[in-house]
């Protein structure tokens, strides 16, 4: 129906009417009082020339940026630089105190034998006077509670950890003390030098050895602590410097170069430099600062800090003070401040970990996904021109709601991990300077990011659960209302965030902010008895004793200074606590009871062995992985000459089959894989590795790939940079090693000859298999696809039949009967990729077998749900003959049990839906379809796509039946030959009259045709695997060199840059 009023289109129309629309929107914006948008000219900011309004120091690299130069002829204190004052203390830089301060009380927990009393003031808190001087040009007006604690604790020479909201002056905190401490001591604890105004490069460079290492997560973080450290070093003779990623070390090396006392780093650039000791060299260090503990732990640093703690030249004297600050205080930061911190260490808590404050007015909104541009136009226009920030949770979805914001004439910028260094300094530097006051970000990339008054947060898209939920949401409003500033937080909440509602909730009713309707559902019954789960007051099982027991009262500003609760000593006594209780395993754990298995009933189950021994590799997102290890007895060569090469080198290199089990309420765990697991060990001489996946949450995307994926990472981490690689790798070595010595000491049989010469056993996945049963097929399947950004998935809520998103076709033939109101489930990124973690075969050429039985190609039908066959077939969709579907019975209640019950058509949900181009070229694929299967339309649909898209291979028993796969595109039963070069191939297996699971039933259930049936597929199925072994993919441009996967960090899509 046609709009009257409208004017009439013409061919010429739409790009005069977008030109014309532009200008009103810059012309609103304007009169609204906001700057013009400025197009950024990157390539003349890296050539050096900065932008015509630009009022900070001009350096092309922030670690180059303008520092105070000592000179040798000045005292204790340097003298006063203006141009050089003018330009580190302007107002635009300083984040100075607020008034609603007043407002704010906090609770001061400390631990530890000694009593610290906190300073009221700074002029009483014992700093030397350069610091004082340097705290009235910053405009700090009085101690935070952090910075009231940690002064005169490290002043005092103790270790400290701080645990603290985000917001709260903790980089002041400790830079001040340090400082102050080291004013009077640099000229004899520094290495010599040279004069600034006398500096030649070529023969006066020296080595760095700085007093004090402050280490941090983020570039971002880097660069704000080291714009800090300038300041607060304003005529002091100690030199701070910057290291990170991201820009030319040579900068960087220089600036090492001239001597460092005060050096930030980010990790992966500080290894680097610390590879070259005529360069950096950590004898003299005081001072070790571990900054966001948190999070630098949380993102795979662990093994990075301890190589830094174990560095061969630091500084191990008694003098040498260590201090953690983190927003949480997790295990991990625990056990490492267990090693190496003193016993005696002072411990400080202020306020509850991972709370906000009432200073930060949270307002949610409820916005659906495709009004939430508009919706982000109108509220920044109707707050007015301020600083705003804006979160979203990829990097696609950044780039386009800056470019919406731009094309609408707002003064916008962006900031994510694939922009170059440059381009996110600059994009910081015109979000500081006001040039550019609205900027969108992703949310890690803005992690510990310290503006000068920013009034307003907006999260475009709130965090998941599964991405830290409510401790990221925490973070992304902490960076308005910052020390007792007042600001504003605005979230955009839908269907998609319901998962994020309770703790939602709870932070609102906390800071006793509004709950909207749409929430209160979420409400808790007394919110006053809150249980916060926030990782650090529980009891700890890490040999830290307790949490937080000690109570040094409060800290009210209006009321004057700090409270006087707790107890005489204002001490407890003990550590800090274990993590909070995994929601996971609470949410699955009735249904995670049957998949647990003794192992002496697999010893049962498989009475041919070998026998499998249990082990729990960790994973990235912090629970167990539970792995079920089946060691061959024996090797068994594919070629000749193994026996020769394992008595040369001492090594007994095995293959790997990596083994998914099914995903039934009863069946779906590894006791029915234990005879299929020692069969395919015990033939093939191969490791073979069973995965007891987790199955929930069942409202987020299947925990079930995630953890298939860290143990295949575990799997191709040859050189054990992983926790989970080193953790698999050495126990299978410790038990080879028992089984080993046994066999050696007893002289009553003779020693294998590969026991006899092979002290060590190693993995070789080279030659890798993968191999899973129904809903075990799916996650196998998922292994060797890459699956691209699916945008549309992230757009669309509709998931009837005729969605253009349900399906591989428009008719939607892979699943017929999809329900037309399943609601969706959440999903990881779909504006991400998803790549594959298995090294393409221009690196690793050789064969992949993959042996998928049963899979559950598409997972969005339960059984009961699913079309039998032959009536309709989905091959001819227009047989519409009348199928009664089954009752649904106890499988079909509890669903597919490692997927959500409610799924969008998610391309890793339901890999059939994939296009077969993502697929692995390497894969050789082994498919086994029972006749009886309620999978058997899916499957049809599925090889008659992959044969399509040049996937052939040779069809086994097919029935022949009309409308069905019948060997016609395959090639003639019986050969062995895979004939695309294009690809591995895909052998499809049909077993007449067998159901689905006949493969694993015990045979007391299993009829003698079955029986007979299994056994010779599992033949089959170790000559495919043999075969592909031996066999390489052609390929053009292949690598030279290591030709294993390096493993590499898992990019699955999330907001994590």
């Amino acid at each position: 129906m046609s709009d009257t009023g409208a004017p009439v289109a013409t061919a010429t129309d739409p790009a005069a009417a977008r030109k014309e629309q532009q200008a009103a929107d810059l012309a609103r914006a304007q009169d609204a009082g906001w700057n013009n948008p400025v197009p950024f000219q990157y390539e003349t900011v890296v050539g050096g020339t900065p932008a015509e309004d630009e009022t900070r120091d001009t350096a092309v690299w922030l670690s180059d940026a303008a520092i105070y130069q000592w000179d040798d002829e000045f005292g204790d204190v340097g003298e006063p630089n203006p141009e050089l004052e003018k330009m580190l203390f302007d107002d635009q830089y300083l984040q100075r105190a607020g008034g609603a301060i007043k407002a704010l009380s906090f609770d001061i927990t400390l631990e530890g034998p000694t009593k610290i009393s906190p300073v009221r003031n700074f002029e009483d808190a014992g700093l030397h006077p350069v610091m004082l001087d340097n705290v009235k040009l910053c405009q700090y007006r009085a101690p935070t509670p952090i910075q009231a604690y940690c002064i005169p604790a490290i002043l005092s020479g103790h270790d400290v950890v701080a645990v603290a909201q985000t917001g709260s002056g903790k980089t002041a905190a400790f830079l001040l003390p340090i400082l102050s401490k080291l004013m009077g001591k640099a000229r004899q604890l520094a290495a010599p030098r040279p004069n600034p105004v006398r500096y030649n490069p070529l023969t006066d460079k020296v080595r760095a050895e700085p007093l004090v290492l402050i280490v941090c997560p983020t570039r971002e973080l880097a660069c704000q602590i080291f714009d800090e450290a300038r300041r607060l070093c304003y005529r002091t003779m100690l030199r701070p410097c910057v290291v990170y990623g991201g820009a030319p070390t040579k900068n960087q090396r220089e600036q090492l170069e001239m001597g460092c006392d005060i050096l930030v780093a980010t990790p992966g650039r500080l290894m680097d430099f610390m590879q070259n000791v005529n360069l950096l060299s950590f004898r003299r260090l005081k001072f070790t600062v571990i900054d966001e503990a948190d999070e630098l732990l949380s993102t795979g640093w662990e093994e990075a800090m301890e190589k830094l703690f174990q560095g061969s030249d630091q500084n191990s004297d008694a003098d040498h003070t260590y201090l953690m600050f983190s927003a949480t205080f997790p295990k991990s930061a625990r056990r490492l401040a267990k090693e190496y911190m003193d016993e005696e260490c002072v411990r400080i808590k202020v306020g509850r970990v991972g709370s906000t404050h009432q200073n930060i007015k949270q307002q949610i909104i409820f916005t659906e996904e495709s009004a939430k541009s508009q919706a982000l136009f109108d509220l920044i226009f109707s707050e007015g021109p301020q600083r705003t920030l804006v979160f979203t949770n990829s990097k696609v979805k950044c780039d386009m709601v800056d470019d919406y914001l731009y094309n609408k004439g707002l003064p916008v910028t962006s900031i994510h991990s694939d922009r170059t260094q440059r381009e996110r300094e600059d994009a910081l530097r015109s979000f500081r300077t006001g040039r550019c006051p609205i900027l969108v970000a992703t949310g890690v990339t803005a992690r510990g990011l310290d503006v000068a008054n920013v009034k307003h947060v907006v999260n475009y898209d709130l965090p998941s659960t599964m991405h830290d939920g409510i401790t990221e949401y925490i973070h992304r409003i902490g960076r308005t209302a910052r020390i007792g500033n007042e600001g504003k937080a605005t979230s955009f909440y839908n269907d998609r965030n319901e998962d994020l509602g309770p703790d939602l909730c709870k932070i609102l009713c906390e800071s006793k902010q509004e709950i909207p309707k749409f929430l209160q559902e979420h409400m808790p019954d007394d919110p006053t008895t809150i249980d916060w789960h926030d990782g650090t007051d529980d009891e700890s099982d890490d040999g830290l004793g307790g949490g937080f027991g000690g109570d040094a009262g409060g800290f009210d500003v209006d009321a004057g200074g700090f409270g006087g609760g707790g107890n005489d000593s204002g001490f407890g006594g003990g550590g800090f606590s274990v993590d909070a209780d995994d929601k996971v395993a609470a949410c699955t754990a009735l249904v995670q009871i049957p998949r647990f298995v003794p192992l002496s009933i697999l010893h049962i189950t498989s009475p041919k062995g070998p026998h499998p021994f249990l082990v729990a590799l960790p994973s990235r997102r912090g629970n167990l992985i539970y792995i079920y290890v089946f060691v061959p007895p024996k090797p068994v060569d594919l070629e000749g000459n193994g026996d020769q090469d394992r008595k040369e080198t001492g090594k007994w290199r095995v293959p790997v089959v990596l083994d998914f089990h099914g995903g039934g309420f009863i069946m779906g765990s590894p006791l029915e894989q234990a005879p299929y697991a020692s069969m395919m060990s015990r033939e093939l001489g191969a490791v073979v590795i069973s995965v007891s996946y987790r199955i929930g949450p069942f409202h987020q995307f299947p925990a079930a790939i995630h953890d298939a994926e860290d143990v295949l990472s575990a799997i191709l981490d040859t050189s054990g940079v992983s926790k989970a690689g080193k953790v698999l790798r050495e126990e299978i070595q410790r038990y080879y090693s028992i089984i080993r010595s046994d066999a050696l000491e007893n002289k009553k049989e003779p020693t294998a000859p590969h026991v006899e010469h092979c002290e060590t056993i190693t993995l070789d996945p080279t030659r890798l298999a993968i191999s899973g049963f129904s809903a075990g097929g799916n996650i196998a399947l998922n292994m060797a696809i890459s699956v691209p950004p699916c945008p549309e998935l992230g757009m669309s809520t509709t998931l009837g039949p005729h969605s253009r998103t349900n399906g591989p076709a428009p008719a939607d033939t892979m699943s017929p009967r999809l329900p037309e109101n399943r609601r969706a489930t959440i999903l990881d990124d779909p504006f991400e990729s998803w790549p594959s973690l298995l090294p393409p075969p221009q690196a690793q050429p050789r064969m992949l077998p993959l042996l998928l039985f049963y899979p559950s190609l598409d997972a969005r039908l339960l059984p009961h749900e699913r079309p039998m066959k032959p009536l309709p077939n989905a091959l001819r969709p227009d047989d519409h003959h009348q199928q009664k579907p089954k009752a649904p019975g106890l499988f079909s209640i509890m669903g597919p049990t490692y997927l959500p019950r409610k799924l969008r058509p998610h391309p890793r949900a339901s890999p059939g839906l994939n296009d077969p181009v993502h697929i692995q070229k390497n894969a050789a694929i082994l498919l086994v379809l029972p006749e009886k299967d309620s999978l058997a339309v899916q499957s049809d649909v599925w090889v008659d796509k992959m044969n399509n898209n040049d996937w052939n291979g040779p069809v086994r028993f097919g029935d022949g039946r009309e409308g069905d796969w019948d060997g016609h595109r395959g090639g003639q039963a019986g050969s062995s030959n895979v004939p695309s070069t294009q690809n591995g191939g895909m052998e499809v297996w049909h077993a007449p009259g067998c159901r689905h699971g006949w493969t694993q039933f015990p045979d007391t259930f299993v009829p003698q045709h079955e029986r007979n049936e299994r056994e010779l597929v599992f033949a089959r199925t170790l000559d495919f695997v043999r075969d592909n072994w031996k066999k390489e993919l052609r390929v053009e441009g292949r690598q030279l060199g290591n030709q294993i996967q390096e493993l590499r960090p898992l990019s699955i899509p999330s907001s994590n840059e």
